[in-house]
């Protein structure tokens, strides 16, 4: 290190233009001169308070694509690699400047002489957590094994290295990084940026976590069924059955350009034989055919989730795993979705995962799909069930005279707890929808005379059901009260026994259906 910074000029801090892109010639190829020209970087202090001099490169910009080749080798996803050589130059170049700056004492990275050490009384009376903190400090020596409070001071060690430096030259230690992008995705980018900008220099950029997604391989591509990552995750929960759920929630449209995949995401992508979406299909050079697409194809409306829930013998809670994810536009078949539910199947049956079922909100499309799968009163011509190695047979009583399934099934067919709960409510609360229970109706009008008669201290409910969406009775209505006041109040009536129960049985799938499941725990 002492020969390279001999090497470096004393003047090197005031180089610009022409003489600082000299120096550079002299540590690195003119392929870095010219990436350093492309980018502005002009002098020693715009390079090190770049955090990656490299990351314009993941990008797709124009000006870039001749030195991108220069540089980086390209994946087969469309992302870059920098070449070993390359890096390895920048970051020794990077490096001895730093030794250069603190030596001219433009940078520190030690505590000083002892002066520097000694505060006033008064400091500690202005910031008394000074005192905290030396004392925190202090206990930590004493424990140097401590492994809960190693963590906290790696990360009080760098928010405070950070906090006498530009916000440019921020820097962060691996496992801050690591713990930043786990506060990612377990908060979310909203919550994760309120935290950031709150407490300046703790955490990283977007920009910075992005990237990491990208390098780690976290981020998933549009319509990638990610198989193999869900294996190793099936791996490490030790589970071999799981249970898939599929739903479509509300997008904003919206085209944007991915560079990782070269593709333009937004548009909704046709579907394969098997009811798969086309991975990078809008793909193209083309000014052309980018406006044709605009004109004549659709924008998703809507996103489509995959999430696999793992299942085990211990009835252990297991966190869900998301297996794909993509735009649509709505205009699919019940067919294009048994075909998917199959091909899933069969991609994680010939990896050693056995999906026990799909669930779903079961709309007009999704109810029919598992009318025909499940053979529910339909019938599927062509099946591939009848003859599978892996068919399921169910033990049902032959008292069970209203249990109308086959026994023989490839994998089950429900509607998800929440929507059953929610549909079960709102069908009590609806004006127009009528429930027959037995020879009667069940009519809220019952509900009503209790609000009237009874005080809503032994229950509050939520009438409206266009208002709040929602499933948990319990709260707003306990139905085991809810039973004794009527028949209190209003007895009698066989109309009033009626919406009793009708309370029970939502009560009832509650408790099976969420509470048990553990979803409301």
């Amino acid at each position: 290190m002492t020969e390279t910074l001999l090497s470096i000029p004393l003047n090197v801090l005031d180089l610009r233009d022409n003489d600082f892109f000299m120096f550079i010639g002299q540590f690195c190829s003119q392929d870095v001169v010219e990436y350093l020209k492309l980018l502005g970087v002009r002098s020693v202090d715009s390079l090190l308070g770049i955090d990656d001099i490299f990351l314009p490169l993941q990008e797709d910009y124009l000006e870039l694509i001749d030195v991108k080749k220069k540089l980086a080798f390209r994946r087969s996803d469309g992302s870059y690699v920098i070449k070993i050589g390359v890096q390895y130059d920048i970051n020794e170049l990077t490096k001895n400047l730093r030794n250069v700056l603190i030596s001219k004492g433009q940078m520190t990275n030690d505590l000083g002489n002892e002066k520097e050490l000694i505060l006033k009384p008064e400091v500690f009376q202005q910031h008394p957590f000074l005192k905290r903190l030396i004392d925190f400090y202090n206990s930590l020596s004493q424990n140097p094994d401590s492994t809960n409070e190693n963590f906290l001071h790696r990360f009080l060690d760098n928010l405070l290295s950070n906090l006498p430096t530009a916000k440019s030259r921020y820097r962060y230690q691996e496992d801050v990084l690591d713990f930043a992008l786990c506060l990612f995705i377990s908060a979310g980018r909203n919550a994760y940026e309120f935290l950031r900008i709150n407490i300046p220099g703790a955490l990283p950029s977007l920009t910075t976590i992005q990237t990491k997604l990208a390098k780690e391989g976290l981020r998933a591509l549009e319509g990638e069924f990610r198989y193999n990552d869900m294996i190793k995750y099936m791996s490490t929960v030790n589970s071999k059955f799981a249970f898939c759920a599929e739903d479509c929630t509300t997008a904003e449209r919206k085209i944007i350009y991915d560079s990782r995949s070269n593709s333009f995401v937004g548009f909704s992508p046709p579907l394969d034989e098997y009811g798969i979406p086309r991975m990078k299909y809008f793909q193209t050079d083309s000014i052309e055919d980018l406006q044709c697409w605009f004109e004549q194809e659709d924008i998703s409306k809507l996103l489509n989730l995959y999430m696999v829930q793992p299942i085990n013998s211990n009835d252990q809670k297991i966190s869900p795993y998301a297996l794909a994810a993509y735009g649509t536009n709505g205009k699919y078949t019940s067919f294009d979705i048994i075909r998917r539910w199959f091909k899933v199947f069969e991609e994680s049956s010939s990896q050693g995962i056995r999906i026990i079922g799909y669930s779903t909100d079961a709309d007009a499309k999704y109810l029919l799909g598992m009318r025909l799968v499940s053979g529910f009163f339909a019938t599927l011509l062509n099946s591939p069930i009848s003859k599978h190695s892996l068919l399921l047979t169910t033990d049902i009583p032959k008292s069970w005279s209203w249990f109308f399934l086959p026994r023989q099934q490839l994998f089950l067919c429900m509607q998800d707890a929440i929507h059953i709960c929610t549909k079960l409510r709102n069908r009590l609360l609806s004006t127009s929808a009528v429930i027959m229970m037995g020879d009667g109706l069940v009519s809220i009008d019952y509900l009503l005379q209790l609000i009237e008669l009874r005080s809503k201290f032994h229950w509050m409910t939520e009438m409206n059901y266009k208002v709040i969406q929602r499933y948990e009775l319990r709260n707003n209505s306990n139905s085991l009260t809810l039973f004794q006041v009527t028949q209190k109040v209003l007895p009698g009536t066989r109309s009033v026994t009626r919406f009793s129960y009708y309370y029970q049985v939502v009560e009832v799938a509650i408790t099976f259906l969420i509470e048990y499941s553990g979803i409301c725990k």
